[in-house]
C-alpha cells in the first residue's frame, strides 16, 4: 500500500502497532508498505512551520482458506500396516489430526510432525490450520486386517 499527501514537501510518518504517529513518532514513509497479514496502518503528514494533518487510518484484513490436507496412502482396507503422511500446500500453516473419531481443530488433536503408523482399524481426521485463514479438514479411513 502507498501513502501520499497533497502538500508538497510534507513528510509522512506511520505506525502498524496501534499507536498514534506524530511528526516525530512512527516510521518515516519512504515507499510502498508490504501488507502480508492483517494490520491497521495509521499515518500523519507534517511539515515544519505548518500544522500536522489529521491522523488517518486504514485497516487491511487478509483472509483466505487453507488448502485441505491430503493423505499419502488412500483410505481403504489393507492387509498390512500402513504409514500415512499428511500434506497441505498452504505456507505457514500446521496440521492437527485425531485417530479417535473426534474432530481436530486449531487446539484439539495431535500436532502433525511426521508419518503416522496405522496398524489397526482407525480413522485419521486431519485439519490444516493457519492463524489468519479459514480451516479445512480432510478424513482418511483405513481398516487393517
Amino acid at each position: 500500500m502507498t501513502l501520499s499527501s497533497t502538500t508538497p514537501g510534507s513528510s509522512i510518518r506511520y505506525t502498524t502497532d496501534g499507536s498514534t504517529p506524530s511528526s516525530t513518532v512512527g516510521t518515516l514513509y519512504s515507499g510502498p508498505i508490504a501488507v502480508s497479514s492483517s494490520m491497521t496502518v495509521t499515518a500523519i503528514a507534517s511539515m515544519s512551520g505548518w500544522n500536522n494533518s489529521a491522523v488517518s487510518s486504514a485497516a487491511y484484513i487478509i483472509t483466505g482458506t487453507v488448502a485441505t490436507p491430503t493423505f499419502r496412502v488412500a483410505g481403504g482396507t489393507y492387509t498390512i500396516a500402513q504409514t500415512v503422511t499428511l500434506n497441505s500446500t498452504t505456507p505457514g500453516s500446521s496440521i492437527r489430526y485425531t485417530t479417535d473419531g473426534s474432530i481436530p481443530s486449531s487446539t484439539v488433536g495431535t500436532l502433525y510432525s511426521g508419518p503416522i503408523a496405522v496398524s489397526s482399524s482407525m480413522t485419521v481426521t486431519a485439519i490444516r490450520v493457519h492463524e489468519r485463514l479459514e480451516q479445512q479438514r480432510g478424513q482418511f479411513n483405513e481398516l487393517c486386517d
